[in-house]
């Protein structure tokens, strides 16, 4: 009994549907707005970094169902923060890096999280939230949009030295 070794239907069909394939993307590349983008891991889990309105945050506050982590410098934190926040400062990054591993157990809790800094323009939530996702934490973080002078200025519960 002779075997073929090579069955050339099945190259031929295998050939047929790459072209296929090759076709369809780029048919999709040409006519989608965005086009195809190969897109990481890292760039995915990034995506569960969410901005929200202070008022949005004031609700997560008030149901006791999130952690608050303040990002910005000690000194500052100690002049004024959220009650019950943790102080993770995104700068220096070592000290970042040794608070998120000293915090991470309480981080990891089942309660959401919800970083603030000094507003819009500080960038240090989102920079620590990254760290966060780099560091394991896999749920949605929530970054408080306008910062803690908004908290304050709506006059939301603060404390600290200078309150």
């Amino acid at each position: 009994m002779m075997y073929r070794l090579i069955n050339w239907k099945t190259i031929k069909e295998s050939v047929i549907i790459i072209i296929i394939a090759v076709i369809a993307g780029f048919a999709i590349n040409l006519f989608h707005p965005d086009g195809f983008q190969m897109v990481g891991r890292q760039a995915l889990n990034y995506k569960k970094i969410l901005f929200i309105s202070t008022l949005e945050a004031r609700i997560k506050y008030e149901s006791s169902s999130a952690l608050f982590v303040d990002s910005r410098s000690p000194g500052e934190f100690e002049e004024s923060r959220i009650p019950g926040a943790l102080s993770i400062p995104s700068a220096p990054e070592a000290l970042s890096w040794k608070r998120i591993r000293k915090y991470f157990p309480e981080l990891n809790k089942p309660r959401e999280l919800v970083v603030y800094c000094t507003g819009t323009s500080c960038g240090t939530s989102e920079e620590l939230a990254r760290r966060f996702i780099e560091m394991g934490y896999d749920r949605h973080i929530y970054i408080i949009r306008m910062g803690i002078p908004e908290w304050e200025e709506l006059g939301y519960p603060v404390e600290g030295r200078g309150k």
